[in-house]
């Protein structure tokens, strides 16, 4: 019933957990964009000059170390606090065997280009995220103080076609307070879409597609899944076993049936031609006999 309410979802916001986790992830997105904004640039700085004596490729692969665990963590940050799920970092298909396969399977990874753009870009979503939340926590305690701040920091609005509005009077601290709360519910809101957005936004940066079967090579699970499959073959040369096909027993007297309605005018014929040839051999009839001694 509440799910459906307007007014209960928009007061029951602050009773939400997810409103502190969200809130949670948003003070944590300047501090760690800012640390992987100073990461990149001293590493950086570090490996260009560094590269003529061989050791700026040392710096630059703890970098790439450096930049994959922080994606990493910041993919698992996304999932832990804002309960997005995203899907695996690694590439679709069989886990590469060596070095130089793991190298090749990184570079050829979307994620990897993905990522790093995702760590640059958190700096100014950063700064944006701690802007969203000091504005619109300023506004929220100064109406919510203003009952205790008025007779001696009155509160002043400009107004759109007026200087500005002093909250300086108990009846306007009154009126503060109860727009301050209102605003603080709103801001609850703002910051829950944003955090959501940055959710989404996690989840297009540092997350693989679900593996597809034809991003499997033949020399891997296919080939696997081929021989399982595939009937054994016998031996060239070898006989093929010869199966006789089982009748049901209804069937076979259905045509031991069918056999004796055949044979049974041959048979008839049989007893017709024997009288025939008793006939020409002059045997005697029955009758004839009976008559001769009546």
């Amino acid at each position: 019933m509440g799910k459906h309410n307007p007014l209960a979802r928009f007061f029951g916001v602050i009773g939400r957990g997810q409103t502190w986790l969200n809130l949670l992830y948003l003070i944590l997105a300047f501090p760690l964009g800012l640390a992987y904004f100073i990461f990149f640039v001293v590493g950086i700085s570090l490996a260009i000059p560094l590269m003529f004596i061989l050791v700026g490729f040392i710096v630059l692969a703890i970098v790439g170390l450096g930049w994959w665990a922080f994606a990493s963590f910041e993919r698992l940050l996304a999932i832990w606090l804002l309960k997005m799920e995203i899907p695996p970092m690694s590439k679709p298909g069989p886990k590469p065997e060596g070095t130089w396969e793991t190298f090749v399977n990184l570079l050829s990874n979307p994620v990897t280009w993905k990522s790093l753009l995702y760590l640059l870009i958190k700096f100014p979503l950063g700064i944006f995220s701690f802007i969203m939340l000091v504005v619109f926590g300023a506004i929220t305690l100064a109406f919510l103080t203003a009952p205790l701040t008025f007779w001696w920091n009155p509160v002043r609005v400009d107004l759109i076609g007026v200087r500005y509005w002093a909250i300086d009077t108990p009846v306007e601290a009154a009126i503060g307070f109860i727009v301050g709360l209102l605003f603080m519910f709103v801001s609850f809101h703002v910051w829950n879409y944003l955090a959501y957005a940055s959710g989404v936004f996690a989840r297009l940066m540092l997350g693989n597609e679900p593996p597809k079967l034809s991003e499997f090579d033949q020399g891997g699970i296919l080939k696997e899944a081929e021989d399982l499959i595939r009937p054994v073959e016998e031996p060239t040369g070898a006989p093929e076993p010869q199966v006789e096909a089982l009748e049901p027993p209804e069937a076979a007297q259905s045509a031991e049936l069918r056999e004796d309605v055949a044979h049974a005018p041959d048979e008839a014929g049989q007893m017709d031609d024997e009288d025939e040839i008793t006939e020409d051999l002059g045997a005697p009839n029955p009758a004839e006999s009976n008559q001769e001694n009546g």
